[in-house]
């Protein structure tokens, strides 16, 4: 649980950055960098942490004024008492906010002294249950805020590179070639130390075929003949996944692309049919599982500890583990932040590896806002394998405006190959996707921007239905025959019809 909660729009976390890292200076926990750990939802941690906070600190500007994820979380602190407005711009707040007094920071420097940053923590420290705040020197307090000047000057993301100048490239930093150095050195000592011990063993007195005892040496003692033991079978290694090279998948088209060796199947009969709408309490998640009796098809659980075997790694090629599917093979997905770049098929009960796809060049969108270059970067967030076939999808967390609407997309890869079998039209998955029978279920959706479920063929991945919902889908479960889907503000069933 976080002191702060800082709610902002996304177009002004460059803005937001150095008034979190002055927050957090003063001794204050302050939640706003929302990268969502691995196996929970965007507005799961959102819900829980706005829930939880102690205050909540929104920030009105251009952006935020028209952001309905920013009035939703204002009216949050509202209703709890605990909202603290502040105006980083000169607009005018939205209808029910108007009657707050907001700190005024539109001319801000970024000075943990300045009167009106002052006058936000004195008012923040009056808010019940609100600790008290730390004593920091101000050489820390500097310190804390040219960090996230830093921070900002570093926003844009450098080119990722190639697996094989990664792989090849040597340490070039002081720290690392001296640990380059010094594993030469204890290599070096490691084998004299063989050596040396193979040479006295060498020299050892051997033991004779034959004796002649003492009291007799005329008579020759044969040497007995070895007991037989048992053949011990080896067990087969199974090498780790680090050592399981990737395979790159070449960049995908923009648009709806199919193999012309597929070329247009025939449409999946199944379709989508409403059973019940009803609104939630946004914050809900969890209730709405246990509700349900749904089961998570992660083995990073919606509540409580995560169960990820051993036999699944936490890293792979210096890359976190972000969700694993369960599966046989289980899908693993890694990579850094919230950026998922590589799916490793995985046999969850001996961890043996059974491919491995390199997704970087599906990161960046065919065309976007340089200034949104930050906010633009797809990312792995779900796959499903199934005859040979893996089925994955990429998304980025921002408006589709950004990319110019490249975004969100299904694609169909052979593993054995890496060859692309079918794209699907943008703007078509951004939360997890069932396959059912020859059709696929996805769901996108976002901020002021429609909102729909829509059911593919697996075959061709076309389109065939496109089903309204009311806000973004967050999960898609399966349970007994019907399509439990939890969208932002309203829970669904569906039952599956035919055409």
């Amino acid at each position: 649980m976080s002191d702060i909660f800082l709610s902002y729009a996304n177009e002004d976390r460059e803005r937001i950055m150095p008034l979190a890292r002055a927050l957090e200076a003063t001794g204050w926990s302050v939640f706003w960098d929302r990268i969502i750990p691995a196996g929970k939802s965007w507005r799961q941690v959102i819900g829980r942490e706005i829930k939880n906070c102690r205050c909540v600190i929104v920030a009105w500007t251009s952006h935020s004024v028209e952001s309905t994820w920013v009035h939703e979380e204002a009216e949050e602190g509202k209703r709890r008492d605990i909202l603290l407005p502040i105006m980083l711009e000169d607009v005018t707040p939205p209808f029910g906010f108007g009657n707050i007094q907001a700190a005024d920071l539109t001319d801000w420097n970024h000075s943990l002294d300045a009167a009106a940053f002052q006058a936000l923590l004195r008012d923040a420290a009056q808010i019940p249950g609100m600790p008290a705040r730390a004593v920091r020197s101000e050489a820390v307090r500097r310190q804390t805020v040219g960090l996230a000047q830093r921070e900002v000057a570093a926003a844009t993301p450098k080119p990722a590179p190639s697996y094989r100048e990664a792989s090849t490239r040597m340490p070039s930093d002081p720290e690392s070639s001296t640990r380059f150095r010094v594993t030469l050195k204890s290599l070096a000592i490691g084998v004299g130390t063989l050596l040396m011990v193979i040479l006295g063993w060498q020299m050892l007195p051997k033991s004779p075929e034959t004796s002649s005892p003492s009291d007799d040496p005329g008579r020759v003692v044969a040497k007995p003949e070895p007991e037989s033991q048992p053949v011990a079978k080896t067990a087969l290694k199974i090498p780790p996944a680090s050592e399981f090279a990737p395979r790159s998948i070449p960049a995908p088209p923009h648009k709806y692309f199919v193999l012309d060796s597929i070329g247009r199947q025939p449409d999946t009969q199944l379709r989508l049919a409403v059973v019940s709408e009803k609104q939630n309490k946004i914050t809900d998640d969890v209730e709405w599982w246990v509700a349900n009796r749904l089961e998570p098809v992660t083995y990073q659980r919606v509540s409580g500890p995560d169960d990820v075997p051993d036999t699944i790694p936490q890293r792979y090629r210096d890359e976190p583990l972000l969700v694993a599917i369960r599966g046989n093979p289980a899908l693993a997905i890694y990579g850094q932040g919230s950026d998922g770049r590589y799916v490793l098929g995985i046999d969850p009960s001996n961890g043996r590896v059974s491919f491995a796809m390199d997704f970087v060049a599906f990161q960046w969108p065919h065309e976007f806002d340089q200034s949104e270059r930050a906010y633009v970067k797809m990312s792995t967030h779900w796959a499903h394998f199934e005859a040979g076939i893996l089925y994955v999808s990429h998304s980025h967390n921002t408006y589709a405006r950004s990319s110019k609407g490249y975004n969100a997309y299904l694609s169909a890869v052979d593993i054995q190959t890496g060859t692309l079998m079918w794209r699907s039209q943008p703007l078509t998955s951004n939360t997890n996707f069932l396959v059912k029978g020859d059709a696929i279920i996805a769901g996108y959706g976002f901020t002021a921007e429609p909102d729909f479920l829509f059911v593919l063929n697996k075959v061709d991945g076309r389109v065939v239905q496109r089903v309204p919902i009311s806000s973004g889908p967050s999960y898609l479960v399966e349970k007994d025959g019907r399509l439990y889907v939890r969208t932002y503000n309203t829970d669904y069933v569906f039952r599956y019809a035919s055409q």
